[in-house]
């Protein structure tokens, strides 16, 4: 660990605790093994047995049947993770509501800095993913000041800021398309399949139920549910139309739902932004407003809810990291 003068005492009394806690690497992965396996018995990768011997501290379990090897933390949030304390110390300082940002969670831990970008990276992916209705969308311009870092979304000798109209441009050219991929998450199966069929034309439930090959009562419960979440609209007679996303209404109206509000909230995120990371790139703007719905929603997460999100969320390869780009409307949180 760096010299201790280089942190301030929220650092530290959390890294002392931490550290009492999961002293060494080998304590680290008997904790991961407990998260993983509490619930569920480790079962062998090869003839599923649930008979198996594991020595403390060992990242693979001998099967007692097959005599095969399994590593306890394959496909699973954890997967070829080279230091599991680094990853158990990101979840110990979040839950602990201290800040902390990559550059500064490298020097304390003594690991690489891609490596703890790439830990703060995936937990912001998994937050994402519990992405619902309480959030606001945001358009990336409202973001501007604080988009200061290039990516591979940076066109060659720009500013970073022109990844904004890029997004925008990418944004035009299929506004139902994007907007239809954050709706998937929020939807059940069924309510998903309506939702596919709805269109600007009005449809009654018969019609809604020959377009789906799903009985009435399900079809009208699940109408309701849509229609409270704002993905169906109820007109005089009966009939259903799926409402203009808030993409088409942005191109229509020009405006967005964040503008019409005129929400003197917004400075508070981005002076988050600002002040703990210093800047960041447009392509992962969405993962440090989904730390600022963690660190500022309490009731939604709740102590250890991160830590379920992530192993319920699975593996998350550096591909797919690479691969993740920020919408033009951000989801965020507003305090």
């Amino acid at each position: 660990m760096k010299n201790c003068d280089d942190f301030d005492s929220d650092y530290l009394s959390a890294w002392e605790t931490f550290a009492e806690v999961v002293p060494s690497e080998k304590h680290a992965v008997e904790i991961v093994y407990k998260i993983l396996y509490r619930d569920k018995p480790l079962r062998c990768f090869y003839c599923r047995s649930i008979h198996h011997s594991r020595v403390f501290g060992s990242r693979s379990s001998k099967c007692m049947a097959c005599s095969k090897k399994t590593w306890i933390t394959s496909g699973t949030f954890f997967h070829k993770a080279k230091c599991l304390r680094s990853i158990l110390a990101a979840f110990w300082f979040l839950e602990s509501r201290v800040y902390i940002n990559p550059f500064r969670f490298h020097k304390l831990l003594d690991i690489g800095y891609a490596a703890a970008i790439l830990i703060f990276k995936k937990i912001s992916m998994a937050i994402y993913s519990q992405t619902d209705q309480s959030l606001f969308s945001i358009p990336s311009s409202e973001f501007r000041e604080v988009i200061c870092r290039r990516s591979i979304q940076t066109r060659a000798l720009e500013h970073p800021v022109s990844e904004i109209q890029d997004s925008y441009d990418l944004l035009s050219s299929k506004p139902d398309q994007i907007e239809d991929t954050v709706i998937v998450d929020t939807l059940s199966e069924k309510e998903q399949k309506i939702y596919d069929v709805l269109s600007d034309q009005p449809q009654n439930v018969d019609l809604i139920c020959f377009n789906t090959e799903l009985p009435a009562s399900v079809v009208s419960a699940s109408l309701v549910m849509l229609e409270l979440s704002g993905h169906a609209h109820l007109l005089p007679g009966g009939c259903y139309i799926r409402p203009p996303s808030s993409n088409q209404n942005i191109f229509e109206h020009g405006h967005s739902e964040h503008s019409l509000l005129e929400d003197s909230r917004t400075p508070k995120l981005l002076n988050f932004i600002e002040q703990r990371f210093r800047g960041v790139s447009r392509k992962y703007l969405q993962n440090y407003a989904s730390l600022f719905w963690f660190y500022f929603d309490l009731s939604c997460w709740y102590p250890g809810r991160l830590l379920d999100v992530c192993k319920t969320f699975g593996k998350i390869s550096g591909s797919q990291v690479s691969a993740f780009l920020s919408p033009y409307q951000i989801r965020a949180y507003l305090v």
